[in-house]
């Protein structure tokens, strides 16, 4: 009897090509993480989403540690962010980098590029950025790499 659904459903066999859409990685934390925190880790740059413990496997934690299992949103969108230079004004079009030893959004040069300021600070004190695609690809292309 042919089964019936609700809903189109395709079946593949064989093998598997595209495995997600790249919105998000797991990857092991470097330090101290926060859930809707930026954060770099393993050449990915994005905001915590999940963290893993990496003893227990505690999936509902909201701070984590070094070694801890963290999923990073990497996809190219627009995040709002309080980790930022007090002291910067961060005007619209800004291009930003991320200050790994002080984990925060710098307009000063360093080697993370990671976007553009799509809304001035607020009285709040946060920013929104558009997130570029992951720097580890731009280098590749630029080395001729795979």
């Amino acid at each position: 009897m042919k089964e019936l659904r609700p809903y189109p459903t395709v079946r593949h066999t064989g093998k598997r090509g595209k495995v997600a859409d790249g919105d998000s990685v797991k990857v092991i934390a470097d330090g101290a993480v926060a859930v809707h925190e930026l954060a770099y880790a393993q050449g990915f740059f994005g905001m915590v989403t999940a963290i893993k413990d990496k003893d227990t496997g505690d999936t509902g934690k909201r701070e984590g540690v070094a070694g801890d299992e963290i999923t990073l949103t990497i996809e190219q969108a627009q995040y709002e962010t309080k980790q930022i230079d007090e002291g910067a004004d961060y005007k619209v079009g800004t291009v930003v980098y991320w200050d790994d030893d002080a984990k925060k959004v710098v307009q000063t040069d360093t080697p993370y590029f990671i976007g553009k300021v799509t809304r001035t600070k607020t009285s709040g004190g946060a920013i929104w950025i558009l997130l570029a695609p992951q720097q580890h690809v731009i280098e590749l292309i630029n080395e001729g790499g795979q």
